[in-house]
Parts: structure tokens; C-alpha cells; sequence
């Protein structure tokens, strides 16, 4: 009983998605309606481009927006330095019909050794009869505080408006970061990040949802 309900406990809080522990908006933005949204991850990890942005994609699509992730159209794995660019991202965006896009990179990564507090609960042991009534017996038990290495990914996605003038300057609309701590795969760190940052972008409607 006590191993399941450690189980239990590490697979919830395992399971959560990361809030945004920091933002930023463009002071004259007050969200918008994006008919294309292109999805950039910066990344030398390949597996991690692919499975990141395409999510990102997913969410965007569930949600009603078109997106379009570039691993898969004008940045794929062997593409050369120089489409790597910020112009000829600019341009590459414009040539497929994105009017908007979403830059991801990892900006740090923290090695944290935390406390866990230990914990106590109580079960049934069995029962005993007082007059007509009948009660049950209770045990509690304890397990103690532990230490635990743990690697924080700390990732930034900025938002960017491909219509403004001056794209290089005026562009980026908003900015958030979050972290993800011992991500148990790519594809599910990925899952959590992607879903947590879609999630945000249309709840505070820095992206608005097209009308169905």
C-alpha cells in the first residue's frame, strides 16, 4: 500500500504542466486573429525540433488555427546555416503565407538538488467492538525527507507579428518562459511544453481563436 501510494503521488506531479513563470507583451498588442502561424524551434537536437514543434502544430490546429512547423517545409534537418538567418526566416515564413510565428529555445539549464518533505498517512488495521458499536482501528505511518538531483530545462517562446513594419525590430509580440524539470522523454517533455504554451496563448488570447 505505501510503494502505490508513493506511485500515485510521483506520476500526478510528473504529469503537470509547467506554468509560465514569466511574460511579456508588447504594450500596443492586444492579441490578434493570425491566419498562418509558422512554428520555429532552435535546436541542434533534431528528434527535439521534430517532436516539439509538430505538436505545437497539433495544439495550434486543434484550436482552430492553421500553423505549419518548419522542419517539415523550409527548415528541415539538412537545411544549410544560412537559411538559419532572421531575414531568410522572414522570407521563407512569408513565401508559405504565415502572417505570424512562434520562436522555441532552450535558454537554460539548472541542476537543483530539492528537498522533498516526508509525509504521513493512516489506514484501516482492523476493527473492535465498544458496546453495540463497532469501530475501526487505525495505524499511521511515516516516511522521512529525502534529497533529489533534478535538471530544469528552462525554454523561451516568443511570438512574433510578420505584418508589422519593420519585422526586425516591431515584430515580437510576446514572450514566455517556462521551465520542465527531468522530462522523462522527448515526446513527453514535448507534450507537456506544447500544450502548456498553446493552452496560454489562447486562455490570455494573445492568440484569438478564429470564429467556428
Amino acid at each position: 500500500m505505501k510503494n502505490l501510494i508513493y506511485v500515485f503521488i510521483l506520476c500526478f506531479f510528473c504529469s503537470c504542466a509547467p506554468t509560465m513563470d514569466y511574460t511579456w507583451t508588447k504594450n500596443s498588442y492586444k492579441g490578434k486573429k493570425f491566419n498562418k502561424i509558422g512554428v520555429v524551434v532552435v535546436s541542434k537536437d533534431q528528434a527535439v525540433r521534430n517532436a516539439l514543434e509538430n505538436k505545437i502544430v497539433s495544439d495550434l490546429k486543434e484550436q482552430g488555427v492553421d500553423a505549419i512547423a518548419s522542419i517539415t517545409s523550409f527548415l528541415p534537418v539538412n537545411a544549410p546555416k544560412s537559411d538559419w538567418n532572421t531575414d531568410q526566416i522572414a522570407s521563407n515564413l512569408k513565401s508559405y503565407g504565415c502572417d505570424a510565428a512562434i520562436g522555441i529555445s532552450l535558454v537554460n539549464i539548472k541542476d537543483r538538488t530539492d528537498f522533498i518533505p516526508g509525509s504521513s498517512y493512516i489506514y484501516p488495521t482492523g476493527y473492535y467492538r465498544y458496546g453495540r458499536h463497532i469501530y475501526t482501528n487505525y495505524n499511521r505511518v511515516y516516511s522521512p525527507g529525502y534529497y533529489e538531483q533534478n535538471i530544469e530545462y528552462v525554454i523561451e517562446s516568443n511570438l512574433y507579428d510578420l505584418t508589422v513594419n519593420n519585422i526586425e525590430i516591431n515584430a515580437m509580440v510576446w514572450k514566455g518562459q517556462s521551465s520542465i524539470t527531468n522530462p522523462r522523454s522527448v515526446s513527453g517533455g514535448s507534450k507537456i511544453y506544447a500544450d502548456n504554451l498553446v493552452d496560454y496563448l489562447i486562455k490570455n488570447n494573445i492568440i484569438i481563436k478564429p470564429e467556428p
